[in-house]
Parts: structure tokens; C-alpha cells; sequence
């Protein structure tokens, strides 16, 4: 496993806090996971920033950027990263695209449950109706 630093792990925490609706959360939490296992499987190999980015012609930057979990990066540009590590860390790969979206549609799941306990306000028209029949009755 790779070794984070607290003030990292503190800041990548804070900036999913930071995310204000349930899918910035949910980006957020993606791209830290996606960065965190690109960080680990480059270091397993022994490879450098630059190694990759040149590999893969892009700038070192953007690549440092991904491993952050600071942005999202495609899905082309991911597998291609992937790819370079070896079929090890395809499979694993895919089992943590399996595990985000298990997350991302129980963390969906959870929010219509919370939606549904609360309380809608009635449209004004409907109001006056319901009040109406009730004097009336």
C-alpha cells in the first residue's frame, strides 16, 4: 500500500466535504480513489511521474494532478495508465470501478430515502383547495 501522508489525507478529506450536492461527493470520492490506486500501482512498478507522462504523452502535471485526486481524468487516458502497469492492475482496475459504482449507487439510494422522509411543501392552489373542502365539510 502507499503511504499518505496526514496533511494529505486531511486535505483530500476536507475537499470531499467540501462537495455541496450528493455528486460532487461522489465525483469528489472517485477521483481520490482512482488517484490514490494510480499512485500505488506506478510506485509498485517503480516508475517516475515523468516515465508515465512520457509513456503516455501527457504532461506530468496532469498526471500529478490525477494522483491527487484533484481532477478527473478521461477514461481512455485511465486505461491507457493501466495498461502500462500490467494485467495486475487491470484486474484490480476493474474491481475498483465495480466497488465505486456499488458506492456511488448506495450513496444514490440513500439520498432518495432521506428526500422521501422530508416533509413537501404542498403547492399553493392545493392548499387552498384541501382547506376549502375541509370548511366546507
Amino acid at each position: 500500500m502507499m503511504t499518505i501522508r496526514r496533511h494529505e489525507i486531511y486535505h483530500l478529506f476536507m475537499t470531499y466535504l467540501n462537495g455541496t450536492t450528493i455528486e460532487q461527493k461522489i465525483a469528489v470520492g472517485i477521483n481520490i480513489r482512482i488517484g490514490v490506486f494510480l499512485a500505488e500501482q506506478r510506485k509498485l512498478k517503480g516508475r517516475s511521474v515523468r516515465t508515465v507522462a512520457r509513456k503516455i504523452k501527457i504532461k506530468r502535471s496532469h498526471l500529478k494532478k490525477w494522483e491527487a485526486g484533484k481532477s478527473s481524468l478521461p477514461c481512455q487516458v485511465f486505461l491507457k495508465i493501466v495498461s502500462l502497469y500490467g494485467k495486475d492492475a487491470y484486474r484490480l482496475a476493474s474491481e475498483l470501478d465495480l466497488q465505486l459504482q456499488l458506492e456511488k449507487y448506495h450513496r444514490i439510494i440513500e439520498q432518495e430515502k432521506v428526500q422521501c422522509l422530508q416533509p413537501r411543501k404542498l403547492p399553493a392552489v392545493i392548499w387552498a383547495t384541501h382547506r376549502r373542502d375541509k370548511l366546507a365539510s
